[in-house]
């Protein structure tokens, strides 16, 4: 009979692709001495990829809600325990755990485009309130085009922007 750890580790794959990140990090020191118009060429893909790393995150804390492992560690809740392995504030880890719960549980177009770096966790807080906000009433087929609709625009605008649109979206769908 074997023993199951009671925290195993995570699967090797995801933590050695985490340890290179970090490695890939270590190498780009020294990004001061570039020149202003080699480093504004790098802005916008370093943009994508923190973006990634925060989906990953997200899906993370949303694995992490769902087995409990606030309760586990003597947290109040996952926000709690959140923010204090995060070292962010309460309200902060509160709404990364409502993105993560919302990005978990549907937008599955958000989801993706936020997985790619195609749109910012703040474009994705707004897609996922106007999903909230949505008329109980509406089907899944009329959420989805909404959903994949505001993906969309956010690709192309900022969040105050998207916003706006959001609130038409939301004003069409009453």
């Amino acid at each position: 009979m074997a023993i199951a750890p009671l925290h195993p580790s995570p699967p090797l794959a995801v933590a050695d692709s985490v340890r290179q990140v970090h490695s890939v990090l270590d190498r780009c020191a020294g990004v001061e001495n570039l020149s202003g118009y080699a480093a504004s060429s790098l802005i916008g893909e370093l943009e994508r990829a923190v973006t990634r790393l925060q989906a990953m995150k997200l899906s993370l804390v949303a694995v992490v809600d769902k087995a409990e492992v606030a309760a586990d560690s003597g947290m109040t809740g996952t926000a709690a325990w959140l923010a204090a392995r995060s070292r962010s504030d309460g309200a902060t880890a509160a709404k990364d755990l409502r993105l993560a719960t919302a990005l978990d549980g549907g937008l599955v177009a958000t989801r993706a485009a936020l997985g790619e770096g195609a749109l910012s966790t703040e474009h994705a807080h707004v897609i996922a309130r106007t999903a909230e906000q949505l008329p109980e009433g509406l089907g899944d087929e009329e959420r989805t085009a909404i959903e994949q609709s505001l993906v969309a625009v956010a690709k192309r605008v900022d969040p105050v922007a998207l916003r706006k649109k959001a609130r038409r979206a939301l004003e069409a769908a009453k």
